[in-house]
C-alpha cells in the first residue's frame, strides 16, 4: 500500500488525506483492494457514525478510490471489492434522521452504487451488483432509493434477465410505497410477467399516487399486460377511462384499450361515446378511438350499424392523413358484414380521388367489394328465382321456374289458370336491385325491366282460357323480393304501378344524403342550369354538343334575365345532368320516380348525349360528383362569367341577378328596359345592347365585391 494512503487510513490523518489526489493513478491502482479492505473495517466499527473526523477521511478516501478506477478503467478488476463494501452498509441504519440528515453509511453506499452502475453495461459489475442493490430499496431513504431507480432503469436496459430475477423484492418495495420502482418493471416485464401479472390490480389502484412519469411508466406496462393477458385489465376499465380527460396519458389508455379491444372487444361497448368524447376533445386520439370502435362494430349488425354510421360521418372532419385509418377500420367491418357496404358508398365514393394513395387505394377496395357482392347476388337471384302463385279461386299452389326456356304453367281444381313465362330466368334475374350500382351494364338491365314484364301475359294464347270474373291474386317471388300481380288484366302489376323503380328506390334511401349534399355542400357554391339541351344537328355523337341555361330564380321588376337566359356550352354534360337530378330531388318533398316530367325530361337529354353506353340509372345512382368534378363545373361557371352578373342570396337561398338583389341600384329608360345606375350618360341603352361598355368603369361604380365584370350576349 502507498505510504500516504496507509498514513491518512491508519492515523486518520485529515489533515494528509487532501493529498491523496496528487497521486497518479497508476501508483495506487495495485493498492485498492487492501485500501478497500482497511475502509471497510474502519466503517464498520460501532462508533464510525459518532466520529466526524473518521467520516470525513473515509469519505475522501472512496472518493479518492472510485476516481483511480473510474479513470483507470479497472473497475470489472474491483468490482467483488466494491460490492462487498457496499453489502457491509445494509448492516447498518440508513435512515435520515430527525434533522433529515443521511447517516454516514448512506452517504459511503450512494458513493459506491454511484461507481458500480456507471458501468452498467459490463455484465459481470452487474452480476455482483444488483442481488445487493435491491435490497437497499427496503431501507427507508427515499433519496437513495429514487437515485438506485435511476440506475436499475439503466441496467435492465441490457441485463433485463438479471434484473427480472429481483421483480418480487422490487414489487414488495412498491407495496411498502416506494412507487418511484414503477419506473423499472416496463424493461422486466417480458422477462418475467407472472409476478406483475399477479398484482395488476394493486399496481393500478397506485395510478392516482403516481407523479407524471411514474405514472407514464405504469401505464406503459400495462400496455405490455394488455398485449399479453388483456383478460386481466377488463375489470379496470373505468378506472382507466378517468384518465382519458388528460393529454398526457390519454393516447396510452386509448393504446391499452386496442390491444384489449384486439382481444376481446365486448367490455368497450358501453364506453364507445366517452370514446368518441374523447376523440373530439383531444383530435390526436382520433386514430386510436376509431379503432376501437371499429372493433366493436365487428360484434353484431346493431354494433356495426353504429360504427360505421359514426366512421363515415369523420371522413369529411379528419385530415386527409387520417382518413385512411377511417376507411381501413370500415371495409374491416363490412368484409364481415358485406350487406351494410351499400348504405354508405356513397358518400365513401366521394374520396376516391384523395391526393393521399392509401385512401385512393381503400376507396377503390370497398368499390370493388360492393360491385363483387351486386355480382354474387344477381348470380344467386338467377339460380333460385321461383313464382309463387297464391289465392287464385280461394285455392294456392307452387311451382319452380325452370332454367329452361320452357312456358311455366300453374292451374287451380276449380279454373285452369294457365300463365306463360317466357324466358323466366332472364327476365326475373334483374327483378332485384343492388343499393348503389357500381356497375352500369347491370344497371342498363334494370332499366328495361318494365318492357320485359309487359311480355309476361296471364293466359295462353292456344287455351284462350276464361278467367273468373273473381279478382284472383298472385304474388311473384324472387329471392328476396316480391310483387304482386293481379289476374284481372294484361299486367301482373297494379295498374300505373312502376313494376321496379329503381330511381325512386335510390332516392328514398339516400333522400336525406342528398339534401345534405345539396344544400351544405352545393348549392351555395355551384348555380344550377334552369335546362339542358343537346344540339342534335351532329348526327354523330361526337359533333354533338350540350348547352345549359342559367336563369335568375327571382325575375324581379328589373330582372336582367326576365325573359332570356345566360347560355353556355358545356363538355361535361353527365356532371350537369347528374347535379340537376340531385337539386331537383333535394327540391322534392318526396322522392322522385321514372315517370316524372322532370325525371323524363333529364333522361331523354342524356339519352341524347351518351356515348359510353352508360344508363340514366346508372347515372343517377352513381356516387355524388367528387370535388375534382365540382371544381370542374365551377371552372366552366366562371370561364362564362357567370358571377360577374349573378351571386347568391344567403336570405332567399337562390341565384339571383344583380338588380334582383340590388333594385336600388337600377334606372329604367322610356322603353321600360333597365340600366345599371351610374352608368355614363351617353351610354344609358337597353342592357342586351349594351356590349362596349367598359369593364373599368363598373370597377369604379358597383361596391359589390362579388360584381368583377359584365358581358351580355
Amino acid at each position: 500500500m502507498h505510504d500516504l494512503f496507509s498514513q491518512v487510513l491508519n492515523k486518520r490523518d485529515l489533515s494528509k488525506a487532501g493529498d491523496l489526489f496528487m497521486l497518479h493513478d497508476c501508483d495506487i491502482v495495485n493498492d485498492l483492494p487492501a485500501v478497500l479492505q482497511i475502509i471497510q473495517q474502519i466503517s464498520s466499527e460501532a462508533d464510525y457514525d459518532k466520529h466526524d473526523n473518521d467520516q470525513s477521511v473515509i469519505e475522501i478516501c472512496i472518493t479518492r478510490v472510485t476516481s483511480a478506477i473510474r479513470e483507470a478503467g479497472v473497475i470489472e478488476a474491483h468490482a467483488q471489492s466494491l460490492v462487498s463494501l457496499l453489502s457491509s452498509c445494509l448492516e447498518h441504519d440508513l435512515k435520515p434522521n430527525s434533522m433529515n440528515k443521511d447517516p454516514p453509511h448512506a452517504k459511503l453506499a450512494s458513493d459506491i452504487l454511484s461507481c458500480v452502475f456507471l458501468n452498467y453495461t459490463k455484465m459481470t459489475v452487474m452480476k455482483a451488483a444488483i442481488p445487493v442493490a435491491v435490497k437497499f430499496l427496503n431501507k427507508g431513504n427515499r433519496e437513495l432509493c429514487r437515485n438506485l431507480t435511476s440506475y436499475l432503469s439503466l441496467a435492465a436496459i441490457t441485463n433485463a434477465d438479471l434484473l427480472s430475477t429481483q421483480v418480487r423484492p422490487i414489487i414488495d418495495s412498491i407495496k411498502d410505497g416506494n412507487i418511484y420502482m414503477l419506473r423499472v418493471l416496463p424493461q422486466m416485464y417480458t422477462q418475467n410477467k407472472q409476478p406483475i401479472n399477479d398484482n395488476v390490480t394493486m399496481l393500478i389502484s397506485l395510478l392516482p399516487k403516481c407523479e407524471q412519469a411514474e405514472k407514464i411508466s405504469l401505464l406503459q406496462l400495462l400496455q405490455l399486460v394488455a398485449k399479453d393477458s388483456p383478460q386481466l385489465l377488463e375489470g379496470n376499465i373505468p378506472t382507466l377511462c378517468k384518465y382519458l380527460a388528460s393529454s398526457q396519458t390519454a393516447t396510452l389508455v386509448l393504446q391499452i384499450f386496442v390491444e384489449m379491444a384486439t382481444s376481446n372487444p365486448g367490455p368497450f361497448t358501453e364506453r364507445v361515446q366517452i370514446l368518441k368524447e374523447t376523440a373530439e376533445t383531444q383530435l390526436h386520439t382520433m386514430p386510436l378511438v376509431v379503432q376501437v370502435v371499429g372493433l366493436v362494430g365487428r360484434l353484431s349488425q346493431e354494433h356495426a350499424k353504429s360504427s360505421l354510421s359514426y366512421l363515415v360521418s369523420q371522413l369529411s372532419t379528419t385530415p386527409e392523413n387520417c382518413q385512411a385509418v377511417l376507411l381501413r377500420e370500415i371495409k374491416n367491418i363490412t368484409d364481415i358484414r358485406r350487406n351494410m357496404l351499400g348504405d354508405y358508398i356513397a358518400e365513401i365514393a366521394q374520396y376516391a380521388q384523395s391526393s393521399n394513395s392509401t385512401t385512393k387505394r381503400l376507396v377503390q377496395q370497398l368499390q370493388n367489394d360492393y360491385a363483387d357482392r351486386n355480382s354474387k347476388l344477381s348470380q344467386e337471384n338467377r339460380m333460385s328465382g321461383s313464382v309463387t302463385v297464391i289465392n287464385v279461386e280461394g285455392k294456392q299452389g307452387y311451382s319452380d321456374v325452370h332454367r329452361s326456356r320452357s312456358a311455366l304453367k300453374t292451374s287451380s281444381d276449380s279454373s285452369k289458370l294457365n300463365v306463360t313465362i317466357t324466358n323466366a330466368v332472364d327476365r326475373w334475374s334483374h327483378i332485384s336491385l343492388p343499393r348503389l350500382s357500381s356497375s352500369s351494364s347491370r344497371m342498363h338491365s334494370t332499366e328495361k325491366v318494365h318492357s320485359k314484364l309487359s311480355a309476361l301475359r296471364v293466359g295462353q294464347a292456344d287455351s284462350h282460357s276464361q278467367l273468373s270474373e273473381r279478382s284472383s291474386q298472385s304474388t311473384l317471388t324472387n329471392g328476396s323480393s316480391a310483387r304482386t300481380l293481379t289476374a284481372a288484366g294484361s299486367s301482373i302489376y297494379q295498374p300505373g304501378e312502376r313494376p321496379h323503380d329503381p330511381i325512386k328506390q335510390f332516392c328514398s334511401k339516400h333522400l336525406e344524403k342528398i339534401n345534405n349534399f345539396i344544400n351544405n355542400q352545393v348549392v351555395f357554391r355551384i348555380p344550377m342550369p334552369s335546362n339542358c339541351v343537346v344540339d342534335a344537328r351532329g348526327h354523330r355523337a361526337h359533333k354533338r354538343f350540350a348547352k345549359v341555361y342559367f336563369g335568375c330564380a327571382e325575375r324581379g321588376q328589373y330582372c336582367l334575365y326576365n325573359h332570356t337566359y345566360l347560355t353556355m356550352k358545356t363538355r361535361c354534360p353527365r356532371l350537369w345532368i347528374h347535379m340537376m337530378f340531385l337539386t331537383l330531388q333535394a327540391r322534392s318533398e318526396k322522392a322522385l320516380t321514372q315517370e316524372d316530367q322532370q325525371v323524363l325530361a333529364l333522361k331523354s337529354t342524356w339519352d341524347s348525349v351518351k356515348n359510353d353506353g352508360k344508363s340514366f340509372v346508372a347515372l343517377i345512382t352513381s356516387a355524388f360528383p367528387s370535388i375534382k368534378e365540382q371544381e370542374m363545373l365551377l371552372d366552366e361557371v366562371k370561364s362564362a362569367r357567370y358571377f360577374d352578373v349573378f351571386e347568391y342570396s344567403s336570405l332567399k337561398r337562390h341565384w339571383l341577378c344583380f338588380l334582383c338583389v340590388h333594385p336600388e341600384r337600377a334606372t329604367v329608360l322610356e322603353d321600360g328596359n333597365p340600366v345599371i345606375e351610374g352608368q355614363l350618360k351617353e351610354k344609358k341603352r337597353p342592357l342586351e345592347a349594351v356590349q362596349t361598355v367598359a369593364n373599368a368603369i363598373f370597377y369604379s361604380l358597383w361596391s359589390s365585391p362579388h360584381i368583377q365584370r359584365i358581358e351580355v350576349s
